[in-house]
């Protein structure tokens, strides 16, 4: 950072980045990419198990969750979501003196909660609808056994992204939606974040225990197997930490630092890419640290 200042580009502190209201044509088009990609990802392999399907859209999507989910951690498209969401939601965000929590809970409320509504209700209906057909089918898509009460609350409180044991619960009425959830949450927790310890002059503070949870959660989800789905998929601190990273990219010495290490850092990801395929036994941990670079 100090060489970036002394070229010119400061670092800034989060409460004090330039605030845009322009629309991005080039945050449109990866938010595109990422969601026919996330979209293609579960609609090609559940084809696979009810007909023939296209075989080399099946050859595709196999070669991609090899190279990219090797031990089964996040999607590369979902986590493309959560840092295009940080960023975006801080680009015209709180800033020092500026921002009404009122006014950014009610605008976050209705840009998507009424979708995920809608969106479990159309899964809980295709669920029956479908069951009613072909159960064992409906039932092997949709991790799903039954609609139940309890179950459904705990969707639409989103409570697992807190209680792992919940995660499988909250399959029902459209499983995918595990990831939405997770974002309703991080809306949640920016408000607390900025008005905890931001406005505090606490940044540094934040971005060390940001830091330690990350690690310390990911350690424990590794130490306990039969968590990592939640860790990968349904919880906020393991989302967190790429949330804020996204936040982070409207630091322009952050921006600078990254473009300049670009070529190091892909030849780092690949190397790391290449340790998982080949799967090392012993480095399971291997796949936190490429999700962060």
């Amino acid at each position: 950072a100090g060489g970036i200042e002394d070229r010119g580009i400061a670092s800034e502190e989060l409460l004090d980045a330039s605030v845009s209201f322009a629309r991005s044509e080039g945050i449109d088009l990866l938010r595109a990419f990422f969601a026919l990609w996330g979209l293609f990802a579960h609609l090609v392999p559940w084809a696979g198990l009810v007909s023939d399907g296209s075989i080399l859209l099946r050859f595709l999507f196999a070669g991609l969750g090899r190279v990219f989910q090797p031990a089964a951690e996040t999607h590369p498209a979902v986590l493309g979501f959560i840092v295009l969401s940080g960023y975006c939601i801080h680009r015209n965000g709180f800033r020092r003196r500026e921002g009404s929590p009122r006014t950014y809970a009610i605008r976050r409320f209705f840009r998507i909660a009424p979708v995920y509504v809608l969106a479990s209700i159309v899964g809980v209906l295709s669920f029956l609808g479908s069951g009613a057909i072909a159960p064992g089918t409906a039932m092997m898509l949709s991790g799903t056994q039954a609609i139940t009460v309890n179950c459904m609350a705990a969707k639409l409180t989103g409570i697992s992204v807190f209680m792992p044991s919940f995660h499988e619960c909250s399959f029902q009425g459209n499983a995918p939606l595990t990831t939405v959830m997770v974002e309703i949450w991080l809306y949640a927790l920016y408000a607390l974040v900025v008005f905890i310890l931001l406005r505090s002059g606490k940044e540094r503070i934040f971005w060390a225990w940001l830091a330690v949870l990350s690690t310390l959660g990911a350690i424990y989800a590794y130490r306990h197997p039969h968590l990592l789905p939640w860790w990968h998929n349904g919880s906020l601190l393991g989302f967190a930490l790429y949330w804020w990273i996204g936040a982070k990219f409207l630091d322009p010495a952050f921006r600078e630092t990254v473009r300049k290490w670009r070529g190091l850092t892909f030849i780092g990801w690949s190397i790391i890419t290449v340790c998982l395929v080949l799967k090392f036994p012993d480095w399971p941990f291997l796949a936190e640290v490429r999700k962060v670079v």
